[in-house]
């Protein structure tokens, strides 16, 4: 795939590993660039739940009206079956799931957390990538593996127990509402990165506050942080895009990955001068 192919507006991406460059194809995944979706599924999330992001909304959610307001900040989705019939369509595009933030699992810590891990293991199979192995696409494909699962261990769960389960991605983001602060923050990441081996995650996403001024974010006329994201995407896609390339990359993260080119902004830095660095460092 050329350059200018990766950036079309109209190209399907559903199937972008297998049209990478042969050189990619040998490397550590984690030096391959890949497009992310931040907070992208919430398990039990509805208007009675206990579920909400950030933990400072939970006083205001007492309110009745406000419970609502809350709820539009946040998206429900249980679509682990979905993705498990999508990867057997789509069998070179290696797939990394992220599951940690387990919100009431402290009333049975043990208990709920091997039966998430049983149906996990349960349902992708075959499919997924065991934790010591050095994951390339090649050797992907080869064994016909294509779901990395990264789990959030706790202390009471044994991780040797479950080989074909990976420990926690670091995941790197601004934690502000601030554009030029989130900036900051993915230069800092990079930097930090350039010489490491291992997954890692540079998120784009911005991030409510957790004092009071929360408020002026939520209780603005026809607002919920859909919007607010959708604002500001554009220029972190742009920054990143110019920043990023030629250095040392992996996961990029961000809440609308169908807005404004992220996704083949990222694709476009699996390109030979990209290449060329991931060479040096893999």
């Amino acid at each position: 795939m050329t350059e200018q192919e990766m950036a079309s507006d109209t190209a399907d991406y559903s199937d972008w590993m297998a049209e990478l460059p042969p050189e990619l194809l040998t490397v550590p995944l984690w030096n391959v660039a890949l497009p992310g979706s931040h907070d992208c599924m919430s398990y039990d999330l509805d208007i009675n739940s206990a579920i909400l992001e950030p933990d400072s909304l939970t006083r205001f959610s007492k309110i009745g009206f406000l419970r609502k307001v809350v709820c539009k900040w946040a998206t429900t989705q249980t679509v682990l079956e979905d993705i498990n019939g999508w990867a057997t369509l789509h069998p070179k595009e290696i797939l990394i799931l992220s599951f940690s933030h387990f919100k009431n699992f402290e009333k049975n810590p043990v208990g709920l957390h091997l039966h998430l891990l049983q149906f996990i293991e349960t349902l992708f199979g075959p499919k997924l990538i065991y934790r010591k192995c050095c994951p390339t696409m090649e050797l992907c494909w080869n064994q016909k593996r294509n779901v990395l699962i990264a789990y959030d261990f706790p202390g009471q769960i044994d991780p040797k127990a479950h080989p074909n389960i990976c420990g926690k991605i670091p995941y790197y983001y601004g934690n502000t509402m601030n554009l030029v602060q989130v900036e900051s923050k993915i230069l800092q990441t990079l930097e930090s990165q350039k010489q490491k081996n291992g997954f890692f995650v540079c998120g784009l996403n911005l991030t409510l506050p957790e004092d009071a001024s929360v408020i002026k974010y939520i209780l603005k006329p026809f607002n919920s942080l859909a919007k607010v994201i959708e604002q500001s995407l554009p220029e972190l896609v742009k920054f990143m895009g110019q920043r990023a390339e030629g250095g040392r990359v992996c996961i990029f993260a961000s809440d609308l990955v169908t807005h404004d080119d992220f996704v083949p902004t990222v694709i476009k830095l699996n390109t030979s001068k990209y290449v060329s660095n991931t060479m040096n460092v893999a």
